[in-house]
């Protein structure tokens, strides 16, 4: 099954930043493959964004 959630991408005022959150019914859930200070590589393929680790 796959877990969907929705977020918005904030612009960081003074730097060329750019985050997206990622709603926590999503990051609690145990099959989130992701923990807090984790690296990851973010890629723009087919327009779509990939976050892999």
């Amino acid at each position: 099954m796959s877990l969907e959630g929705s977020s918005k991408i904030f612009k960081h005022t003074k730097a060329k930043t750019y985050y997206i959150t990622i709603p926590a019914s999503l990051a609690d859930d145990s099959s989130f493959p992701f923990k807090a200070g984790d690296k990851v590589k973010i890629k723009i393929k087919d327009s779509k964004l990939l976050i892999e680790k």
